[in-house]
């Protein structure tokens, strides 16, 4: 994808967001640096109207917590999770190839 978004270029916390690589329902997903750890995650940004939402954030940070106990394989963990302005931003590894949708229309 490699198109910029809104937060493309911006460090939030110890995280610095360097480009948009998925657009959802509910939020963007960008490619970040941890510059803690010096690693590259995956950062989905949910967006603002999810979290306005009648205990939307709440929902969302509930969501997150059930997903980071989950030990698998097959899941991808989830390494922290922000209170951004209006969003939740989600921290989890980072995995490079196809997405869903590429791999079922192969």
């Amino acid at each position: 994808m490699n198109k910029t978004g809104t937060l493309t270029g911006k460090t939030i916390d110890r995280y610095e967001f360097q480009e948009l690589i998925g657009v959802g329902a509910f939020g963007e997903v960008y490619k970040a640096l941890d510059k803690k750890l010096f690693r590259n995650v995956a950062i989905k940004a949910t967006t603002p109207a999810l979290s306005k939402q009648s205990g939307g954030k709440e929902y969302i940070l509930r969501e997150a917590r059930i997903h980071a106990r989950a030990e698998h394989s097959n899941i991808i963990p989830i390494y922290d999770v922000l209170d951004y302005e209006q969003s939740v931003l989600i921290v989890m590894r980072l995995v490079i190839g196809e997405d869903l949708d590429q791999m079922l229309s192969r």
